[in-house]
């Protein structure tokens, strides 16, 4: 079963970064990896806990959710209708896999939530379970107009491309690097002449591991202090492209795994009854406003010019007497 929805013109252009959440070992191992083979940008989230403040970060975003472990069907069901219900994350495509959902399940989660990204089975050939993903991903605009996933490597000190020219090698560190070509960062100083066009027969990535490309320059940007080359490929191997695609994926999931280190974990007990748990949220963010405000209103309040602030009831009521008293001395 899957919705029809289709998503706008602007979400094509744009793409959107994939998320699954709790995925079985298996599925990670067979069906995700295809689909980082195949161009999507794919991670992986472990615990459900986790996965609101990543899409805070990321609220275009596509997630899939495992609904078979961890919490009730009817927990799942709150739980996404809290992502709905959150104004922030409102905009995140849903989608559903499961080994095992009874017709009525699927029709209980159509009914209580939004899916816009279908519910998968995972039942049948991987190749057959892969390309429902593929389909689903392509209609809710994952890719967009980008063809290949790129990950920035210029704060990896390791990721680098060895040259060899007229009997010396030079190290140039990777800015980044996609399946099909790299960018590289060039100092003014280096007697390396690069040129549009040139091409550099056997050089080096030093990624996770090495690997030997040959490499066709496509542009060259000049700046200050270096400039930037940017490579394609040449006639690189499947086996080659694989090797990269795996680092891209490395690199951009420990960037998630690093952003979930660092935020608080989502407590709410999603077994409650959805009014209470939409009510605990609004209670959460009424007494941020109000703090808020309280904040701002004490921060005006002593911006103010002495003779235009009040006084507290308690003082006027002070200086009343001693206004009273000192008549009745004269």
């Amino acid at each position: 079963m899957s919705d029809e929805s289709s998503p706008t013109k602007t979400d094509f252009n744009l793409g959107r970064k994939v998320f699954f959440l709790d995925p079985p070992y298996n599925f990670v191992k067979q069906n995700i990896s295809k689909l980082r083979m195949l161009e999507y940008e794919i991670y992986i989230v472990g615990d459900y806990k986790n996965i609101k403040n990543i899409l805070l970060q990321n609220p275009h975003s596509i997630l899939y959710i495992y609904v078979d472990s961890i919490l009730s069907k009817r927990a799942w069901i709150n739980f996404i209708s809290s992502i709905q219900h959150t104004e922030e994350i409102k905009d995140v495509r849903i989608g559903i896999f499961t080994k095992g959902l009874t017709e009525s399940q699927q029709n209980d989660l159509f009914t209580n939530t939004h899916i816009d990204c279908g519910i998968i089975l995972l039942q049948g050939l991987e190749d057959t379970i892969s390309a429902a993903f593929a389909e689903q991903l392509d209609r809710n605009g994952a890719k967009g107009r980008r063809k290949y996933v790129r990950a920035d490597c210029d704060d990896i000190k390791a990721a680098q491309l060895f040259i060899t020219s007229d009997g010396k090698m030079y190290s140039l560190p990777l800015l980044n690097i996609s399946s099909v070509g790299c960018a590289v960062e060039v100092p003014k100083n280096t007697p390396l002449y690069i040129e549009k066009n040139t091409m550099l027969r056997g050089a080096s990535l030093q990624l996770h591991r090495a690997i030997r490309v040959d490499l066709l320059c496509f542009a060259i940007k000049e700046e200050e202090e270096s400039n930037t080359a940017v490579f394609l490929f040449v006639q690189a191997s499947t086996g080659t492209k694989n090797i990269v695609r795996e680092y891209v994926s490395i690199l951009l999931q420990k960037r998630v795994n690093d952003s979930i280190a660092k935020l608080q974990p989502d407590e709410m007990n999603y077994n409650l009854p959805l009014s209470k748990i939409l009510g605990k949220k609004e209670e959460k963010k009424e007494e941020q406003t109000s703090t808020e405000e309280a904040t701002e209103e004490k921060t005006t309040t002593e911006d103010k010019p002495a003779s235009e602030q009040k006084t507290p009831a308690s003082e006027q009521t002070t200086t009343e007497e001693t206004s009273n008293t000192a008549d009745s001395l004269q």
